[in-house]
């Protein structure tokens, strides 16, 4: 065994000093082996060769290269042409989706015109339909009142003979009456009081009810101001009986009527409803809805009902809040109703009501713009359209013998030529300097419009974009330097 010294770095050092003897002669052996063959293989190969062989595997590598960089180019070729494909497609697509939603807002624009329309024409009808209605109305009560005054006539005639003396002494005796009570009304004060007013709002309220329900099964109204405790009315139709109580305030009806009408309710055991109508104002903490149910016990209830006289369907009203307490006074005979469920059907009562309410108003509104809205677009469209005629007829009628004077010394048709417009009014400016201080390229393009024919004009997609003028060209003395001109911005 012998010893062999080598020098060598640390890291070398630290990588061999890791290795097992048995490695290490491994690393050795076959290192020495490598530096055998590759002396062997430098004896053997001349230096052109070794030249030829690099020079070959460079330009292997070159080729390699050059066929990587041919197949990117191909792929990014590839890659662009369906990335403007795919722009292509979106843009077509946004477009056709733009025309969607402009057809779509025209065809609800034209619907809407369409129905208001015919709404116009159906009211009109209508009011023909009544108008004409009214007029047979009045003919028939002229003719009935000819009828009658003829019978009348006939009638007074016939029985004056037989009763004069009679006829005399009872007119006499109603005159007498009536003079005294024409007096005793002088006398009194022109001012009404309280029970005066209540007395009117009672009459009124008892016109209503009897035009309302006359025709109902078994309907009764009885008057019962003068019993205290007692409301002003009892109605019955049929099995329901219902305690009335008309107000006929200039002001809001104050809590103290709710109260007592409560407990006017709660002393009538036999009554289930009791009903406080304000003619003409409303009441006090009732007055989110036209009516409104409040249950003092299970089985009896105070229906609150607002300004009855403003109403245009009061009867309809008044129908409405019966079969509601009728529908009441079935589930309280059935004895199948509680306390919970009442609450919970004065609750949707009350919701149900407010909605209603809140819908109409929202309608009215929605209306109200829209006939503001649909006003406002004709007026709007009319002064577009005036102010673009004006504009239009003025530049035309103001430049068109300079512009097509010019024309005529300048321009030549010839078959199958094309200028654009810019380049006219290039040439066109520059003669006429002073008249285009006034004139900008739009007027004279609308010009430009008016003295060539349509077929022969290509106009741009956008307003300000150049046209294209067919089968003409200019003089050769008309046509312009090439240079910028910064007033012109196409």
């Amino acid at each position: 065994m012998k010893d062999i010294v080598i020098q060598m770095s640390e890291e070398e050092y630290k990588d061999i000093h890791n290795l097992t003897n048995n490695e290490k002669c491994v690393v050795m052996r076959s290192g020495l082996m490598c530096l055998q063959t590759s002396k062997k293989m430098l004896t053997e190969t001349t230096e052109k060769e070794i030249y030829s062989q690099i020079e070959s595997e460079f330009s292997n590598k070159l080729d390699e290269i050059e066929k990587m960089n041919k197949k990117i180019e191909s792929d990014l070729l590839i890659e662009r042409g369906v990335n403007e494909r795919m722009k292509k497609e979106e843009s077509e697509k946004i477009e056709e989706q733009v025309d969607l939603i402009v057809r779509h807002k025209l065809q609800i624009y034209d619907k809407m015109t369409t129905e208001k329309n015919n709404d116009i024409i159906r009211i009109t009808e209508m009011l023909h339909m009544k108008e004409s209605e009214l007029a047979n109305a009045k003919e028939q009560m002229r003719t009935y009142g000819v009828t009658f005054d003829a019978r009348l006539v006939k009638e007074v005639d016939t029985r004056m003979k037989l009763e004069r003396t009679e006829h005399d002494k009872m007119m006499s005796e109603v005159l007498t009456k009536n003079n005294s009570l024409l007096e005793t009304a002088i006398k009194s004060s022109s001012v009404k009081t309280s029970t005066e007013i209540g007395a009117i709002g009672e009459q009124k309220f008892y016109d209503i009810a009897k035009k309302t329900f006359m025709d109902f099964e078994k309907f009764d109204i009885i008057d019962v101001h003068n019993q205290p405790h007692k409301g002003d009315f009892h109605i019955t139709i049929k099995d329901v009986g219902i305690m009335i109580d008309a107000k006929a305030y200039k002001r809001n009806v104050d809590s103290s009527q709710i109260e007592k009408i409560k407990s006017d309710l709660r002393r009538n055991t036999h009554l289930n409803f009791a009903w406080l109508v304000s003619l003409n104002t409303n009441i006090d903490k009732k007055d989110h809805a036209v009516f409104l149910f409040e249950w003092i016990s299970e089985e009896q209830c105070v229906i609150h009902i607002n300004n009855l006289l403003s109403l245009d369907n009061k009867e309809h009203i008044l129908k409405t809040v019966f079969y509601l307490c009728r529908d009441h006074y079935k589930r309280i005979s059935d004895g199948k109703i509680g306390h919970s469920e009442l609450m919970a059907i004065r609750d949707n009562h009350m919701k149900v009501a407010e909605r209603v309410n809140h819908l109409k108003k929202r309608i009215k509104e929605v209306k109200t713009s829209l006939n503001g809205l649909k006003n406002l677009h004709d007026e709007l469209e009319k002064d577009v359209i005036n102010i673009l005629n004006e504009e239009s007829n003025g530049i035309v009628n103001k430049y068109y013998s300079s512009v097509i004077e010019w024309w005529s010394k300048h321009i030549k048709p010839k078959k199958g030529g094309k200028v654009k417009s810019t380049a006219l009014w290039l040439a066109f400016k520059k003669e006429n300097d002073e008249l285009c201080k006034e004139l900008d390229v739009a007027g004279f393009k609308n010009i430009l419009c008016v003295i060539v024919p349509q077929d022969n004009l290509i106009k741009a997609k956008g307003k300000a974009g150049a046209m294209d003028i067919l089968e003409i060209e200019m003089c050769e003395q008309s046509v312009p330097e090439l240079k910028i001109d910064t007033d012109v911005i196409e």
